[in-house]
């Protein structure tokens, strides 16, 4: 399970050479590394960053997606490299902010330990913190939360932070839209994670018919998974629902068809032949059908003899083959490889 992270940050702005103590600096919590462009930590300022490693050159390794790159010390290695998967760990790092003459911030690590539980830090970002922060930087961090919760799933998400983070997103498709690979992350990650959610449909119905979109938008939309009907922009995925459809593959088929091609799948993927089906006596067939049973190799006359007519039946031609599938009232199914019975499921 993966980790969302929680934990209070704090740090201690460092006097400069005047003799005074230093004087504390409070963080309201830990900030995730996507944060860090975001910041403007004093020198001598120790901060708390939590993040998935991503990688290391010489005596530095980075964290997060935008890579924000932290300084250590050779002792330091084997606490930072002894957790086995990096990548897939959360790491709740201490560091301390120095500036360059350039003004350009450096981070070095002082610390580093487990990432704290996920609970606790995902309440504390949507129950004030996005609240609290300028524009850009609520969009950043509730960006951040969506792409996780597409990553790893989203049994964290209560309704009041799935209402939170799509009210930030909500503030970005007010925004006019950008042919740029961030502003159509918005609707990639948030389509996966909130897709059946009837107010992030709101969200994507009031963006794209709100602009005049750029060319290029409409494709972004159906790459992320929309399609346009008479009500506007909508997930695919609700549209085939709600007509009864399914993707297969990229294209929509009924749930019958839908179920007839996954059977056939599993049935060829054990490299089966429909001439190797009859495999028993037309005794044994005749003694099943007597008692109600079918088995594997039936024809269409024995099955029917066996279970009766089927209240719904859908076929495919595919390499020169024929196959079925019947559907019967009593949740009952068969199906059929060029006529003879190569699976039944009796529910």
């Amino acid at each position: 399970m993966i980790a969302w992270i929680a934990a209070l940050a704090w740090g201690l702005l460092m006097a400069g050479g005047d003799g005074e103590s230093p004087k504390p600096v409070q963080h309201a919590r830990a900030y995730v590394a996507e944060e860090a462009p975001f910041l403007d930590p004093a020198a001598g300022e120790t901060l708390r960053f939590l993040g998935r490693y991503q990688g290391r050159l010489g005596d530095r390794f980075t964290v997060g997606t935008n890579e924000l790159p932290i300084a250590f010390e050779a002792e330091q290695t084997e606490a930072l490299f002894r957790r086995g998967d990096l990548r897939q760990a959360w790491l709740e790092l201490h560091v301390k902010a120095e500036r360059a003459e350039t003004g350009a911030i450096r981070y070095t690590l002082i610390s580093v330990s487990d990432g704290p539980s996920p609970e606790k830090y995902f309440r504390e970002v949507t129950t004030g913190a996005l609240d609290q922060l300028a524009t850009d930087h609520r969009q950043q961090l509730a960006l951040w939360a969506v792409r996780e919760g597409d990553r790893a799933g989203t049994e964290y998400l209560s309704s009041s932070g799935r209402e939170l983070l799509i009210r930030v997103l909500d503030e970005q498709a007010h925004r006019p839209p950008h042919d740029d690979p961030e502003t159509c992350e918005w609707f990639a990650s948030g389509a996966r994670v909130f897709g059946e959610d009837p107010r992030w449909q709101r969200v994507v119905l009031s963006f794209a018919n709100r602009h005049a979109l750029p060319t290029a938008w409409p494709a972004h939309l159906e790459q992320n998974g929309f399609v346009l009907d008479h009500d506007g922009w909508r997930l695919r995925a609700r549209v085939l629902a709600d007509a009864g459809l399914v993707d297969v593959d990229g294209s929509a088929v009924t749930r019958e068809r839908a179920r007839l091609l996954t059977a056939l799948k599993e049935w060829k993927g054990i490299d089966r032949s429909s001439r190797l089906l009859r495999g028993f006596t037309a005794e044994h067939y005749a003694n099943a059908t007597r008692q109600g049973n079918v088995r594997t190799g039936m024809d269409r006359r024995e099955v029917v003899l066996a279970w009766g007519y089927p209240e719904n039946v859908t076929w495919i031609n595919r390499n020169r083959g024929f196959y079925e599938a019947w559907f019967f009232a009593n949740g009952r199914s068969a199906f059929f490889a060029d006529g003879l019975l190569f699976r039944a499921d009796t529910d």
